[in-house]
């Protein structure tokens, strides 16, 4: 600072220092200490003045601020680690409150002694960190005490803990409204405020204590010294005891113990969990077993059962249809029960399924805009058949403007089985399906009729799995009880609502709603076309009972392979000799799939087991692809596949699984055995060359993709650190011009430079960091931080390095350092340079035009604890000089015949540059190195260069 008589004159410093106090011969050293303060409560000098060498006295500041920031940063990971923990588990407040009161602590130690916060980063100003210093006593002292309630909770009164609460608030408000003089007096306000608080949560841990809370004795023997520590502080700050302070010592202390304290509680925690896991895991083991049993009884049943009713039916509806000759009518009447008996056993088989998964929420929907006439039309064409000879009128109020967004065959599934109820419970009457628009989007869609009706005890019942209306043990009329419970849940998969309203002899109404769809064109002969379905097959009298099976799949081979013949689409077709290993169990499914691959241009090698499958793969490597069945004797295709990626990735070796099954567990536990791709059975030609072309496309661009992607996010990582390190710009001084250049090479390097401004001159740095990549990176950001530590001692370069080394030492790995230092005192005009292990300094006079190479002896940097560094004495500068300080990439690069740049190269440009100022020397020069390689892409090593003229 600069004292004054006034306040006007006088410049308050709120910084201690260093200063050289030189003997003279006498041995005598006379001190003369003005002091005026107009800015703080306490001026003068506070605490003891010392003198001695200059090294012990750097030494004892460096101690000093080392230790501050090993606290602060002790404070800043145990807060950050709690506040991770925080988030993990948002139901426990504790660790958030710890966490808090870390971070607010850990910010006091670097806002007194040597101020480190304030030296580092002045331009806030003395009021800013003063106020920030103050803010942190009465936030840590409220976080505090949240954190203790939070473990505490029936030990700590939260009334009284806002009524501290309150003053806490106003005393962070006061920096915001008062001067730095009056802030710093009131000081006795923030320390009363502290001890009061402190004072209560003492108290109530000796409460939570003497209750025998967990935890509380060890935290009692962690608050008390900090509560005592902190009133001996107190009193140092007032003078009333007249010994260093304690504080942070004994709150790092204090924080360790809560942190040991915490993370006991959190292990305790953690073991009971897991303690309740297991035995909830036991319980529940055989629950799930059983499940997946019936779930897989389900699967299988329906998987075993559709093929031969699916033959039964077919082969039964081709006699019918006269493929064995003319048959008399009573041969007929059977088949056609043979051929109901058969739809029936199938919509059993679905149904049973369907409730499966919609039990475990595996029903998926595909919607689109529908004409909910066309659906309905249909859906009456379908249950005619069942009405026979009854008197029952079929009564359709059309709306033909009305479309529902829906999947049309879920919806065909959901108008077949209420007409289907309303078809079998009633005698004679009517059934009537209306429709109509209600608010919110909706349709409403309302299918009543005029059979026996439902007791009004069992409306709340009759959506229910396996329940129906009349369940006595007599029932006049069949069926599993499962349709109106799955029309339920797919009418709520919709996005819609079912209800009933009914009276026992007057009927039913059922009303569900549907979300409106969009208005396009639509007849239903492409609602029959959308579900796949002939229009000839509907009226049809052989399908006196059609249900969704038949739906799914008549015709529908053929259906698909016009569609894609219209349109043109050809597979894609694979370039190369392509060696594919098919595995099934079945003959005439392994013939089918060579067939299909070898049209393709594979090398197609089959194999009747897993077993086989893998010993083709170890006598046989190289293949390109697999495709493998699931349902297989022995080895299953999940577990061959499991086997196959404990030894090849999945784009070494893509793997293709085939089944008939079509849930989606299986789905899931096809991908988790290490699949690439699923293909349900049966399936189109062009489906199964269009996902064999998509995996052999994305293992070739894995195998392309792999090797760049480690090595990409390296460099781009490595590029940014490094790119952040250096100086944005060049700095000025009077009497000098500084040109810097900096070229990063492809494999980005580590070298590094920098300028640290002084009252008397320039200090600047030039080093290169061996190796290359991220760890390079990160080296040089460590360079930067020791550089800019030996501030103090910027003007004696060789004692800057020694400096750093100490820093580097054990901190670069395997890798060493090379460096120049510098500096240039602009007031007498001089250079004092010294050098670990770098090119030398280039100094070209323009008085001689010669050029001299300045390079004192010192080793190179982070090898040795100890180094050596030459200080020899400083170099005057002329006018017209020229220094030219660079990294050993401007003169080792080379072109394409191997040619080093060199260094007569670089001194010859030197002096031939002479008549160019300092920015169109360093733009040439650059130029120069980047022809030489020719192309830039062959530079192996970064170029960086500092260009000082002297005016």
């Amino acid at each position: 600072g600069t004292p004054g008589t006034n306040a006007a004159r006088s410049k308050a410093g709120f910084l201690s220092g260093i200063s050289p106090a030189p003997v003279g011969s006498s041995g005598e050293l006379d001190l003369i200490i003005q002091v005026s303060n107009y800015d703080y409560r306490a001026g003068g000098i506070r605490q003891s003045v010392l003198l001695g060498a200059s090294g012990v006295i750097y030494q004892k500041r460096q101690n000093i601020i080392s230790f501050d920031l090993l606290i602060a940063g002790a404070l800043l990971i145990i807060g950050m680690y709690h506040l991770f923990i925080f988030l993990l588990r948002r139901n426990d407040r504790s660790p958030l409150f710890f966490a808090l009161h870390c971070l607010v602590i850990a910010i006091r130690p670097l806002t007194i002694d040597e101020q480190v916060l304030y030296h580092f980063f002045p331009a806030p100003g003395s009021h800013f960190y003063l106020a920030l210093e103050y803010s942190t006593l009465p936030l840590s002292v409220l976080t505090f005490l949240f954190f203790l309630r939070s473990v505490f909770p029936r030990d700590f009164h939260t009334k009284i803990i806002q009524l501290l609460s309150i003053p806490g608030i106003i005393l962070l408000a006061l920096p915001f409204v008062l001067d730095t003089l009056e802030l710093s007096r009131a000081i006795t306000l923030y320390q009363a405020h502290l001890l009061i608080s402190g004072l209560y949560g003492l108290i109530c841990m000796i409460l939570a204590a003497i209750r025998k809370r967990d935890f509380s004795g060890a935290m009692l023997l962690g608050g008390l010294p900090l509560f005592l520590g902190t009133v001996y502080d107190v009193m140092v700050s007032r003078s009333i005891v007249p010994i260093q302070q304690l504080g942070a010592l004994n709150l790092l202390v204090f924080i360790c113990v809560y942190a040991g304290i915490l993370s006991i509680r959190y292990a305790r925690s953690f073991k009971q969990v897991e303690s309740l896991s297991t035995e909830l895991h036991r319980k529940n083991a055989e629950l799930r077993h059983l499940d997946e049993l019936k779930n897989e009884f389900l699967a299988n049943t329906s998987h075993e059962l559709r093929t031969p009713l699916h033959g039964i039916i077919g082969i039964t509806e081709s006699i019918l249809q006269g493929a064995t000759g003319k048959i008399s009518e009573e041969t007929r009447a059977n088949l056609r029960l043979v051929a109901s008996s058969g739809r029936r056993l199938t919509t059993l088989v679905n149904d049973i399924l369907d409730f499966s998964k919609a039990t475990h929420g595996d029903l998926t929907i595909q919607t689109r805009s529908i004409n909910l006439v066309d659906a309905i039309d249909m859906a009456f064409s379908l249950i005619t058949p069942l009405l026979r000879d009854r008197p029952v009128e079929l009564i359709h109020q059309r709306d033909p403007s009305i479309r529902v967004q829906a999947d049309p065959e879920r919806l065909n599934q959901i108008l077949l089985n209420l007409l289907g109820n309303a078809v079998k419970f009633t005698r004679h009457g009517r059934i009537t399906v209306s429709m109509q628009r209600i608010d919110t989007n909706m349709v409403r869609i309302t299918v009543s009729d005029t059979g026996i009706g439902i007791p009004e005890d069992r409306l709340e019942i009759i959506f229910e799995s396996f329940t129906q209306a009349d369940g006595s043990i007599s029932r006049q009329y069949s069926g599993t009880g499962l349709g109106l419970s799955i029309t339920r849940k797919l009418v709520e998969l919709h996005g819609g609502q079912i209800s009933v309203q009914s009276r026992p002899g007057s009927g039913s109404t059922f009303e569900f709603t549907l979300p409106e769809g969009e208005e396009i064109g639509g007849t239903q002969n492409q609602m029959l076309h959308q579900l796949d379905i002939p229009q000839e097959d509907a009226d049809s009298p052989a399908h006196d009972l059609i249900t969704r099976s038949d739906i799914l799949t008549i015709d529908n081979a053929e259906t698909t392979r016009l569609e894609r013949n219209e349109k043109g689409a050809q597979p894609h077709d694979v370039s190369g000799r392509v060696r594919t290993l098919i595995v099934d169990d079945d003959p005439v499914n392994l013939q089918v799939l060579k067939n299909l691959l070898s049209l393709r241009n594979h090398e197609v090698v089959e194999a009747a087991s897993g077993r086989d499958a893998l010993q083709l793969i170890e006598e046989r490597p190289g293949f390109d692809l697999i495709l493998l069945d699931i349902m297989m004797p022995g080895l299953t295709g999940y577990e061959v596949c499991r086997i196959l990626r404990e030894t090849h990735s999945p784009s070494e070796l893509p793997v293709v699984i085939l089944t008939a099954k079509n849930r989606t567990e299986d789905v899931v536990q096809g991908l988790a055995s290490g699949a690439n791709d699923y293909l349900a059975k049966p399936f189109e030609p062009a489906e199964l060359q269009a996902r064999v072309d998509n995996m052999l496309a994305l293992r070739e661009a894995a195998r392309s993709q792999a090797s760049l992607a480690v090595l990409n996010h390296e460099l781009q990582t490595a590029y940014l650190i490094q790119q952040s390190m250096l100086p944005a710009a060049s700095p000025r001084i009077p009497g000098f011009r500084i040109a810097t250049r900096y070229r990063a090479m492809i494999n980005v390097g580590g070298d590094y430079y920098d300028f640290l401004p002084d009252e008397s001159g320039l200090g600047i740095i030039m080093a290169d960091v061996s190796g290359h990549g991220v760890p390079a990176a990160l080296i040089v950001s460590l360079l930067k931080m020791a550089f800019l530590y030996q501030s103090e001692l910027i003007e004696f370069p060789a004692r800057v390095l020694v400096g750093m080394n100490r820093i580097l030492y054990q901190n670069t790995g395997n890798e060493f350092i090379t460096a120049c230092g510098l500096f240039i005192n602009t007031r007498n005009r001089t250079l004092r340079v010294a050098n670990a292990g770098h090119p030398p300094l280039l100094l070209w006079r323009k008085s001689t035009n010669t050029i001299e190479e300045l390079r004192p002896a010192g080793r190179i940097l982070g090898i040795w604890p100890e180094i050596e560094i030459d200080s020899p004495e400083p170099v005057q500068l002329e006018s017209g000089d020229r220094i030219l300080l660079y990294t050993d990439g401007a003169f080792e690069i080379t072109n394409d015949q191997g040619q080093q740049f060199g260094m007569t190269r670089l001194e010859s440009f030197l002096r031939a540059g002479q008549n160019l100022n300092v920015d169109d020397f360093s733009d040439r020069l650059l130029a120069d190195l980047l022809e030489w390689v020719g192309d830039p892409k062959m530079i192996q090593d970064d170029i960086a260069m500092v260009v000082i003229d002297v005016e």
